[in-house]
């Protein structure tokens, strides 16, 4: 036999497929195999090996490795679970009180690609707030954010002042009230009445009885820091004649709270001034 017919006749080993590959061609001298990767794989390797005179390949069979993705960072105030080769699926979290603002999960490609872009976390929203009446409100309405609660002068709250908002899209409470402040209630004068009511801006009259006299002032009007204008005036007996009756100065009789003014001998009584005049007298 010659070495022709030995080389015609070299036979290499049997080679079987890569993991994740194929091949194609025989295993005779000069024969050529081929080896190919399934999508989503990469040589790792020559892509092909030929039989020599020797009954050895040329080089070694190659493998077929996964397509690796660029590896990717976790939204901000979020995390991320997943590997970064092909088929592998990263899934994407957010923290407490923030949420997803793009795609849950994204895979990667046989070109190495991903099929998407890292989501962002945006902070959770509470249904907005509205001032009390007769008042005012601070603050937004995102997660974490506190909206607090004034009154206008003259109102004072009633529930919590402030309020926060809460990862599960609710608030810590509800909106507070504004009431109108009141004063404390005002007594009328002894031998007299009042009337109105004591909050805010209300305005109380004080008037005495017949045959009493106000002193003081005769309204009062309650405040914004709770206390009144003025306060509640006396009814004072009138006992003083010429005072009640515009000058009454010689005699005077006060029955039951009715004046009656007379003059002694030597004065009339003057009607319009009520006063005693001296008599003129006419000499002869």
């Amino acid at each position: 036999m010659t070495s022709l017919d030995l080389y015609e006749t070299a036979q290499c080993p049997l080679l079987t497929d890569p993991d994740n590959g194929g091949k194609t061609g025989n295993n005779y001298y000069q024969d050529v195999v081929t080896f190919t990767c399934d999508l989503g794989y990469n040589h790792a390797g020559s892509s092909s090996l030929t039989c020599q005179a020797d009954s050895i390949l040329s080089g070694d069979v190659p493998t077929c490795t996964r397509v690796e993705c660029s590896e990717l960072q976790s939204p901000t105030h979020g995390d991320s679970m997943g590997d970064n080769y092909y088929q592998d699926v990263m899934s994407f979290f957010c923290d407490s009180g923030y949420e997803l603002d793009g795609l849950a999960t994204i895979t990667c490609q046989a070109d190495g690609a991903w099929s998407g872009s890292v989501p962002s976390c945006t902070r959770v929203q509470c249904p907005p707030l509205t001032a009390p009446d007769n008042g005012g409100k601070t603050g937004i309405n995102y997660y974490q954010d506190v909206v607090k609660f004034t009154c206008d002068p003259g109102y004072e709250l009633v529930g919590v002042p402030s309020l926060i908002c809460q990862s599960d899209r609710t608030w810590t409470g509800d909106v507070p009230t504004c009431t109108r402040i009141q004063c404390p209630v005002l007594p009328p004068p002894a031998n007299g009445v009042s009337s109105g009511s004591n909050f805010y801006l209300d305005v109380v009259t004080f008037t005495c009885d017949s045959g009493y006299d106000l002193e003081g002032d005769s309204s009062s009007t309650c405040q914004a820091d709770r206390t009144w204008s003025s306060n509640v005036p006396s009814c004072n007996d009138i006992d003083e004649c010429s005072a009640a009756n515009g000058g009454c100065d010689h005699a005077c009789t006060n029955t039951a709270g009715s004046f009656q003014c007379s003059c002694v001998v030597g004065f009339n009584l003057n009607v319009d001034s009520h006063s005693c005049d001296a008599q003129a007298f006419k000499v002869d």
